[in-house]
């Protein structure tokens, strides 16, 4: 055998030696740097002392220029006592791709209510938080809130914070036209926190509520 034919069998033999461990280590990067980018886990735990229950919120990461950020894609209420879960789902609940319906301040101040989002175009749903699991596996809420214009038109709701045990306070409107409201559920009232409010109206599982100018 030559020189030339020996070179080649030499350099096939460490292809074939060389060739699967090159295909193994770069399948193995790809499936793991897959699976860490969208693997979801727990981002915030808040829980309800009151009634031994937590609002489980999980999510993954969004790379965001060169940082990634926690995105909240769903919410499971727990029972810390039982381990019963229910993860929440509603017919009207927040859409999948929307990356910021979900807000963790859920419980009202002394445990007693618990407040969901709804479609961003639908408002919130109230539940009993004793009545919590039960409420989220029926899909049922003690009340609903939303507001709209009076011509009809669907307005963005963005929960922002319990003002006290009964009520809570969040923005609605279109764009960056937001207007701040106050709604308060035992007396069924919806405020206008700012003065831009005569072109909406309000609407809870009762029907149209009038919206009045808040303090």
């Amino acid at each position: 055998m030559d020189k030339v034919g020996l070179c080649l069998m030499t350099n096939k033999g460490w292809l074939v030696l060389i060739l699967p461990l090159m295909i193994g280590c770069s399948s193995k990067l790809s499936l793991n740097s897959g699976s860490q980018s969208s693997k979801p886990y727990v981002i915030k735990i808040t829980p309800n002392q009151k009634y031994k229950l937590e609002a489980i919120f999980s999510g993954t990461d969004v790379e965001v220029g060169d940082r990634k950020v926690p995105v909240i894609e769903q919410l499971t209420i727990r029972s810390s006592e039982t381990g019963q879960q229910i993860q929440y789902r509603h017919s009207d609940g927040p859409s999948t791709s929307d990356a910021h319906a979900y807000f963790t301040d859920v419980w009202s101040p002394d445990d007693e209510l618990l407040v969901l989002p709804l479609d961003r175009f639908r408002g919130f749903c109230i539940v009993r938080a004793a009545e919590a699991l039960a409420a989220i596996q029926k899909q049922s809420c003690l009340d609903t809130i939303l507001v709209r214009a009076v011509a009809g038109t669907a307005m963005w709701h963005q929960f922002e914070k319990w003002d006290t045990n009964q009520s809570f306070i969040f923005n609605a409107g279109l764009s960056g036209d937001r207007t701040r409201l106050k709604y308060d559920i035992s007396q069924q009232w919806l405020l206008a926190l700012e003065p831009n409010f005569s072109f909406l109206e309000g609407e809870n599982s009762r029907g149209k509520i009038k919206i009045t100018r808040g303090p």
